[in-house]
């Protein structure tokens, strides 16, 4: 999950959760609070890796070779394009 870049998303929404809940005080808010992350984190880890997603390089890769496919294909398509032409002429 790390290549996914989903720890920095995850360390966000905890620093977030950080902020809204107590940190001192009564030990049951404090004991709340870690609970608490632990149970996001591992909900949101649950779903994340579920969902299918691919990292940034690979879907930059992939972009590639798409792009690379379609000059070859227009290319192909202009080949073709000429043959008729030269078969029509004969």
């Amino acid at each position: 999950m790390s290549s996914l870049g989903v720890q920095p998303i995850l360390e966000a929404v905890f620093e977030q959760l950080d902020t809204l809940l107590p940190k001192k005080g009564i030990e049951t808010a404090e004991n709340l609070r870690k609970e608490l992350e632990r149970n996001l984190r591992a909900g949101l880890e649950a779903k994340l890796q579920s969902l299918n997603l691919v990292s940034r390089n690979e879907f930059e890769v992939q972009q590639a070779v798409l792009a690379r496919a379609q000059q070859q294909l227009q290319d192909m398509a202009a080949q073709i394009t000429a043959l008729e032409t030269q078969i029509e002429k004969n």
